[in-house]
């Protein structure tokens, strides 16, 4: 059975599969993707393989990011598609992407591509401006870039009643209240830190006000690209759960060791799928079936979620049965 509050180290595709399989839905996913504007990128996809991040300008070291713009968008979609069998109604997706000097369309094509064809439509854009930026003086006519986006996605029917912790305040001697306006920028750092398997790491303080907006408390978050533990680690620290998948067994190893600097226990046994991805066809093969040790049943989310929610998250090994 699939726990909560665990990293897999296998193929998004594959835990979301098993997910649906089992009944699991998410209240919210926060996300940063491949952005597919490596200087690496190509016509063709290569196939995934442990690469140097010293010897090539790719980001990763268990995955090229450089398919083709069409392969890339038929990608995404199929995420999309995956999404939309274990959210739960009025879930969000927070979706960072940018675009880079290497492929500047593939960014905006994904956003319009995803509303085509799949059953999301974006309904908002959070600006995300960075602590820092290095400035772009190697070009006469590019901007240096501070910020990225996060674009938030909903079900097309469920855009006027997607899921957002509003907050009231009462006005006119409390016989009258509205909404505290929230401005779509978040300042945030760049990332939390350095990584010798991830060139692209992402931000907790990011994430941890992103779940705090679209995500109800105890609630549970999916980050299929969890990388290094980022959104793991916030969700802990704003009393939210979260299951992830990485490919990488480096960044999964690098992930449970910055969980367990924050008293956090890791797992013994880091669960692994062989599988071929067939780019062409974006349908995985299994070659190995997901395993583990787990005996209890996980329950329903919207049932755990009917359970009192704790005021504060003091101790992090409580929230971790499955560490």
């Amino acid at each position: 059975m699939i726990e909560l509050n665990k990293i897999y180290n296998t193929d998004c595709i594959a835990l979301m599969k098993e997910m649906h399989k089992q009944g699991i839905a998410v209240d919210s996913v926060i996300t940063s993707p491949p952005y597919n504007n490596s200087r690496t990128v190509s016509k063709t996809h290569s196939a995934i393989d442990t690469i140097s991040l010293r010897d090539s300008n790719c980001r990763y070291d268990v995955y090229r990011d450089n398919m083709s713009n069409e392969e890339y968008i038929a990608w995404t979609c199929n995420l999309f598609d995956l999404f939309d069998n274990i959210l739960t109604r009025n879930g969000v997706v927070c979706y960072n992407v940018s675009y880079g000097n290497e492929n500047p369309d593939v960014m905006w094509l994904m956003v319009a591509e995803v509303t085509r064809r799949t059953n999301f439509s974006a309904f908002d854009c959070i600006i995300w401006k960075k602590k820092s930026a290095f400035p772009n003086d190697s070009s006469t006519n590019k901007l240096t870039r501070i910020c990225e986006y996060v674009i938030l996605f909903a079900r097309k029917n469920e855009i006027q009643t997607h899921f957002m912790n509003s907050e009231h305040e009462d006005v006119l001697n409390e016989t009258a209240s509205h909404y505290i306006a929230r401005q779509n920028i978040i300042e945030a750092a760049n990332n939390d830190e350095k990584c010798p398997f991830n060139n692209a790491t992402y931000s907790s303080s990011l994430v941890t006000q992103l779940a705090e907006i679209y995500t109800p408390v105890n609630g549970l978050i999916l980050d299929p690209f969890m990388g290094t533990g980022t959104t793991a680690l916030a969700a802990l620290m704003c009393n939210r759960r979260f299951i992830g998948s990485e490919l990488s067994p480096n960044q999964c190893e690098w992930a449970l060791n910055r969980l367990s600097s924050y008293g956090i226990t890791a797992p013994t046994d880091v669960i692994v799928t062989e599988e071929h991805i067939d780019v062409q066809s974006h349908q995985i093969e299994n070659k190995a079936v997901v395993t583990t040790n787990v005996t209890k049943t996980v329950e329903p989310v919207k049932k755990v979620a009917a359970q009192k929610p704790k005021a504060k998250v003091n101790n992090y090994n409580s929230m971790l049965s499955g560490f």
